[in-house]
């Protein structure tokens, strides 16, 4: 069995040492200022280093992966509202479709868990919890169970107007200090894929699923994968 795997792990090695030589030569350039040598100054050891990189890498593009395909997915499945959005203009446009956005992410949350351990014993709701206890939050199940939401699993971008929310109320990207890191990079990707369907005549979900219409895959939650949409947009212009 090992023999099976052995090509497998060796190059993962590779790309560790590469890694690892990368870290290395940015901790000697005291000059350079990008993210990888802010890590290799930061006192960790370069083996922490290499798996912030590799943990930044890599729930960046599943959370990008995501919060992409959920755009495309509702942007066709709630295509009238769609429809008022792209007859507004200036900033009651931008308020609309970053109210869609945060609406997708709260019935769509990338992540589907989130854990977190216990600094010291703690009680909550009644119950005492060891130092050192996990504890499993799911931000997903979270929006749709905690009775903040009125209808809850229903897509409205109208609760954004009338309610204002706090942290924990919605938290489609988890919160504290273990924020998704590629949160920011994906809200920006999202606006930016809004304005690229707002530009077209019509974007329209043909196959909308009767049932469930996600899966999940590496705890991330994505839409089914036999999605079927139809587009005709004047890119010519973008």
């Amino acid at each position: 069995l090992s023999s099976l795997f052995q090509p497998a792990y060796a190059r993962l090695h590779r790309v560790f040492n590469q890694l690892d030589a990368i870290i290395e030569n940015q901790s000697q350039d005291k000059e350079a200022e990008n993210f990888i040598s802010y890590l290799a100054n930061a006192g960790l050891t370069t083996e922490q280093n290499r798996f912030q990189l590799i943990e930044m890498l890599g729930t960046t593009m599943e959370t990008l992966k995501g919060g992409l395909l959920w755009t495309l997915y509702y942007a066709g499945a709630e295509s009238d509202v769609m429809e008022k959005i792209r007859s507004l203009r200036g900033d009651a446009r931008e308020n609309a479709k970053d109210y869609f956005i945060k609406e997708i992410l709260r019935l769509r949350s990338v992540p589907l868990v989130v854990d977190r351990y216990a600094q010291e014993d703690v009680e909550l709701d009644g119950m005492q919890f060891k130092k050192g206890s996990r504890f499993i939050i799911s931000p997903y199940f979270s929006h749709i169970k905690n009775g903040v939401f009125e209808k809850p699993e229903s897509f409205s971008i109208d609760r954004y107007y009338e309610n204002k929310y706090v942290p924990f109320e919605y938290f489609p990207f988890g919160g504290g200090h273990r924020f998704c890191i590629g949160a920011h990079l994906a809200l920006a990707v999202m606006g930016s894929m809004m304005d690229v369907i707002l530009e077209g005549q019509a974007f329209k979900l043909l196959n909308k699923p009767r049932g469930r219409n996600y899966y999940v895959r590496y705890l991330n939650l994505y839409p089914v994968e036999n999605a079927r949409y139809r587009f005709v947009a004047p890119l010519s212009s973008l």
